[in-house]
């Protein structure tokens, strides 16, 4: 794509012999256009305008897995009525822009939640209320800032012990 600044760090076991590893993402300023073709192919939309900033950290031992992505949409624009030719797309993405207005941190102009995630790689748990609630909290309480916190180390992945 040619465009934004990804940083990320692992550090891992291969040889364990269930997934072993501690894992951090920082995404930051991606153009949403960029991802048309993928917000095309999926959720039957396009963006107009907006940039895209990404935090993730996860880890996981002894077949267990947790962790976080934080998606902050800043300045984001899904609906132009001018672009569009087709009245039912036309339709969803103005139920979209409506509904991420409503949900937007007003202030700095910004849509984000927090997806927490844990469970074994046999049963993954998503966490949907909590990432709906999040949704709200970075509206109305605290607008979420799509990085990593400062100063975060990556914890070192012991070998696994052989018996």
């Amino acid at each position: 794509m040619g465009v934004g600044d990804v940083r990320s760090q692992i550090s891992l076991d291969p040889y364990a012999a269930k997934p072993t590893f501690a894992f951090n993402l920082e995404l930051r300023e991606m153009p949403l256009v960029k991802l048309n073709d993928f917000s095309k192919a999926y959720g039957h939309f396009t963006f107009d305008a907006g940039t895209l900033k990404v935090a993730m950290e996860a880890s996981a031992n002894n077949g267990a897995y947790r962790g976080y992505i934080e998606p902050v949409f800043d300045h984001m624009s899904i609906f132009n009525p001018a672009k569009e030719d087709n009245p039912i797309t036309a339709v969803w993405e103005a139920i979209l822009e409506g509904v991420t207005r409503i949900v937007r941190n007003h202030p700095k102009d910004r849509f984000g939640t927090k997806v927490p995630f844990a469970g074994t790689f046999d049963h993954p748990n998503p966490e949907i209320l909590t990432t709906v609630f999040n949704a709200f909290r970075n509206a109305f309480v605290k607008a979420f800032q799509g990085e990593l916190p400062a100063g975060n180390k990556l914890p070192k992945v012991e070998p696994e012990k052989k018996q």
